[in-house]
């Protein structure tokens, strides 16, 4: 009686030990809201994928860290850096659901688990929705010490919070600034840190032509401009919605013609201005955009055709508009 007692325990404490170390294969800290899947469920899954002796132990075991958030209604994301053995992996997986991205980090430990040259037991998971990564389906393979690398590319509908420097192109409109609504072109570089945008951008407008009231004489007004402006993404999805403000300087010349006498004036002024960005990405390095100008000028020049008259006078107040293209560089 006394042996089976003995032989029971030292049974017993064999399979909390071997438990134990299956245990410290993986250790996991999952940070996610309230809902999800919980960190012993990821951390049961991905260690029941890949059997002990398909673990890469020579290693040590693998360490991770998950924080999942909810970036819109429809789209989750969770950023998880593995640590092994000196290596350090980070990736981002995006997915439409909690449970997605849980299913989605189960196969990207699973692969990280596993030792060169054997393969794990099939991960049958499903990530509903799209999951960077591609983390449907069985996962079979090998990884050591950090994620998969096509875990990593981002979504074209999810763009990177990381910096970006964009180029971009459009055609505008301006309202008000000329004597006529005027046509032209804007070139802009944008800095944008995550959420933020910081954008500068030249523009250059056609060339138009206005008369003094009841008279042959005249100017004809040519105008670019610089403005800079400061914005943050309020939503950043499939479509990227920013409230902006800056201020700019437009540079106006009038050659005067039509008088006995005709003269070129310039004038530049400064005005203060909000706009709101709409940015629609289309792959991660290529976006659709569009933007929407109010504007106050701070001066207001006047331009006159000597003995003739009064011909343009800067608006108390203008709208714009653009509408074009960008490219990122990562």
């Amino acid at each position: 009686m006394r042996a089976i007692a003995l032989t029971s325990v030292l049974l017993l404490s064999l399979a909390w030990a071997g438990s134990a170390r299956a245990e410290d294969d993986l250790k996991l800290t999952w940070r996610a809201p309230a809902g999800c899947p919980s960190a012993d469920d990821v951390r049961g899954a991905a260690l029941k994928s890949v059997p002990p002796s398909a673990r890469d132990a020579k290693q040590g075991p693998l360490e991770a860290d998950a924080l999942v958030e909810r970036s819109s209604a429809s789209a989750w994301t969770v950023k998880l850096t593995t640590k092994r053995a000196g290596s350090t992996g980070e990736r981002q997986l995006v997915g439409s659901s909690c449970r997605a991205i849980a299913d989605a980090t189960v196969v990207v430990l699973s692969l990280a688990l596993v030792a060169p040259g054997e393969a794990p037991e099939p991960v049958n998971v499903t990530a509903t929705g799209s999951a960077t990564g591609s983390a449907t389906g069985s996962a079979t393979g090998s990884a050591t010490g950090s994620a998969t690398e096509s875990a990593k590319r981002p979504s074209p509908s999810s763009p990177s919070d990381g910096h970006t420097i964009s180029l971009g192109a459009s055609a505008a409109t301006d309202a008000a600034t000329l004597p006529s609504p005027a046509v032209g072109g804007l070139l802009s570089l944008a800095w944008t840190p995550g959420h933020a945008r910081v954008e500068l951008d030249g523009s250059a407008w056609t060339v138009q032509s206005q008369n003094v009231s009841a008279s042959e004489a005249g100017a004809r007004f040519t105008m670019n401009g610089i403005d800079a402006r400061g914005c943050y993404a309020v939503v950043k999805s499939i479509v990227e919605v920013s409230p902006c403000a800056g201020a700019g300087m437009h540079f106006v010349s009038a050659r005067g013609h039509g008088a006995t006498t005709n003269f070129e004036q310039s004038a530049r002024w400064s005005s203060v201005d909000g706009a709101i960005l709409l940015r629609l990405p289309v792959t991660p390095f290529l976006a659709l955009r569009a933007r929407a100008d109010a504007f106050v000028p701070l001066t207001r020049p006047t331009f006159v055709v000597e003995n003739e008259g009064l011909v343009h006078r800067a608006p108390i107040f203008g709208f714009r508009g653009s509408l074009g293209a960008e490219v990122n560089f990562f």
